[in-house]
């Protein structure tokens, strides 16, 4: 077994640190996504997700993982994907105007994504 040192990072921006011992990178990240739960992280303690992982390995193995929760990775692409959207929307209108025959729900499912996306 290596023994791994894990960097974990809760969505409220705190991390702790830890080690543990595992065969592998990822069996490493599976028990730092277990054990960073029972950190004592505040103000994460079981009220924020664990989000972001970094696992390294001592020693001649020198290994390194960087692991981000697909949820994390959605907000850090949010405004790419929130202008794009917007953009598509345009065409949408713009193209369904001359092109009456292109279905109208599309616009629709566009805009209500938006709006869903920029509700405050």
């Amino acid at each position: 077994m290596t023994k791994y040192e894990v960097t974990a990072w809760c969505s409220v921006r705190y991390y702790t640190t830890f080690e543990l011992e595992a065969g592998s990178l990822t069996e490493a990240l599976d028990k730092a996504k277990l054990q960073s739960r029972e950190e004592s992280g505040e103000p994460c303690g079981g009220e924020a997700e664990w989000d972001e992982f970094e696992i390294t390995s001592g020693g001649d193995a020198a290994e390194h993982l960087r692991h981000l929760e697909p949820a994390f990775l959605a907000s850090i692409a949010a405004d790419g994907l929130l202008k794009a959207l917007n953009e598509v929307l345009l065409a949408l209108q713009y193209y369904s105007h001359w092109q009456p025959s292109m279905p109208g729900h599309l616009v629709t499912v566009v805009e209500a994504a938006i709006n869903k996306a920029t509700k405050t």
